[in-house]
């Protein structure tokens, strides 16, 4: 079956899954943008203008609605939610099954 140490550490690569995921947010937001950019004549923004932008529109409407209205912005610019708890999930899951198959093939 499956032991209990490594149900503890279920939790730490749930952890890890989800943290790799945030940390890759900033970058799928500038890709989406530059993929969603539908303009011939005018050249795809670049990244850093991109993330200037983002950074002047959250630090705005932190100064003009608040912190959490700044913050629940960004959030919901870089997709953070429950498809991010997914991917955690899924990561600490795809490890389990793949040491328990290691275990059974070795």
């Amino acid at each position: 079956g499956i032991n209990a140490e490594y149900m503890g550490m279920f939790g730490s690569k749930m952890l890890a899954g989800g943290l790799g995921t945030i940390v890759a947010a900033p970058f799928n937001y500038i890709r989406n943008m530059k993929y969603g950019h539908h303009q011939d004549n005018i050249p795809a923004p670049s990244s850093v203008k991109i993330m200037t932008d983002l950074t002047k529109t959250v630090q705005n409407k932190m100064a003009t609605e608040g912190t959490r209205s700044g913050l629940s912005f960004l959030h919901m610019r870089w997709n953070l939610g429950w498809g991010t708890a997914r991917v955690a999930v899924g990561m600490a899951t795809g490890d389990l099954a793949y040491r328990k198959c290691k275990e059974w093939l070795i």
